[in-house]
């Protein structure tokens, strides 16, 4: 066996390599495929089980965005899940929908929950300062934290230092950045259940609450839908066990009381549709 011409030793290398890399190609592209596909399909009225889904079944985005288990894409008259000509559903920047319980025809009759899309171009999921007085006195000129790395909200201009922060909790920017949004409830935050309104202990003229976990509407629990009673009477340390422990035994999510992060995104997104809608700016 010769070292040259189209029977040599380097010329079957050659071609035993080629073929290698052809089939390396053709494996990873199929992996690709599998990938854009293994999240599932989910349907418009059903409940997700087993797994997160999204409604064309290819991996979640801001513009595809991820259906969780335990939940229902809901059709409104401002947002679809009908798909558009690349495959994405249609409303995914006009506020998705979806609930966690339907009734037989598919119906939301739940708590429901609208899409935040974050492209990281015309929203980033940051915050917005409300006043930029007396940033000149802080320590960074342009007005963020290097600590927390979030935006300084100054509470007295003549203080130098006198600004509050709010640090991004990291598996809230995990999940934003994974899934590209957040969902957020529909509507207020409101109260069923309760057996009783006591004020027992509450300073109304100076609005103390007898202690960090109180609430004026005795044993009741919170509901996300249209139409309920608007859950006020109650310290930022209860609405923030009330609002964990909604989903508290579904693994699949993780709910919270809204942070700036999320209300300040919340709005320029909207606003992203109606530019008349007012933002922290």
């Amino acid at each position: 066996m010769t070292l040259k011409g189209d029977n040599g030793i380097l010329e079957q290398a050659n071609k035993a390599r080629k073929k290698t890399e052809e089939a390396k190609k053709e494996e990873e592209n199929i992996f690709a495929q599998a990938e854009i596909y293994i999240v599932g399909k989910a349907e418009v009225g059903k409940i997700v089980k087993e797994s997160n889904k999204t409604i064309n079944g290819k991996s979640y985005s801001y513009r595809n965005p991820v259906i969780p288990e335990g939940f229902a894409a809901i059709e409104t008259e401002d947002a679809t899940w009908n798909l558009d000509s690349e495959g994405n559903p249609k409303g995914w920047n006009k506020g998705l929908v979806i609930s966690d319980e339907v009734d037989s025809n598919g119906n939301s009759v739940g708590n429901e929950f609208v899409w935040i899309a974050v492209d990281n171009e015309k929203v980033n999921y940051d915050r917005i300062a409300y006043s930029k007085e007396g940033w000149e006195n802080s320590q960074s000129s342009n007005g963020i934290d290097t600590e927390t790395n979030s935006l300084k909200i100054v509470r007295n201009p003549s203080i130098e230092g006198y600004y509050c922060v709010e640090m991004l909790a990291e598996d809230e920017r995990d999940s934003v950045n994974k899934y590209g949004g957040f969902y957020i409830g529909r509507y207020e935050a409101g109260v069923k259940n309760y057996t009783d309104i006591n004020f027992e202990g509450f300073n109304e003229p100076y609005s103390i609450a007898p202690s960090d976990e109180w609430t004026a509407f005795k044993e009741g629990s919170i509901t996300i839908r249209e139409g309920e009673t608007v859950w006020t009477l109650i310290t930022k340390k209860e609405a923030q066990r009330q609002s964990e422990q909604l989903y508290f035994l579904n693994k699949a999510v993780k709910s919270k009381l809204i942070s700036s992060y999320a209300w300040d995104t919340a709005l320029k997104f909207i606003s992203q549709v109606d530019e008349e809608f007012p933002t922290n700016k």
